[in-house]
């Protein structure tokens, strides 16, 4: 049988713990981008309810597209 040196299950176990910081963190992650952009929508919702001025730029109110 091999001998697997300290080194080496030293790398694994912090790739092991870096991997499962990286999934914990994940959600925090994905919760705030969704508030964010649920925040943006609004605030676009908002302007677009508005009539345009002539001092502010027309926003795009259509359809999201790229």
């Amino acid at each position: 049988m091999v001998r697997v040196q300290r080194p080496v299950l030293a790398r694994a176990a912090a790739a092991g713990l870096a991997l499962g910081l990286a999934f914990a963190g994940s959600s925090g992650v994905e919760r705030e981008l969704a508030r964010r952009g649920a925040e943006r929508a609004q605030r676009e919702a908002v302007v677009c309810a508005q009539p345009p001025s002539w001092e502010q730029p027309v926003p795009r109110c259509g359809p999201p597209g790229r």
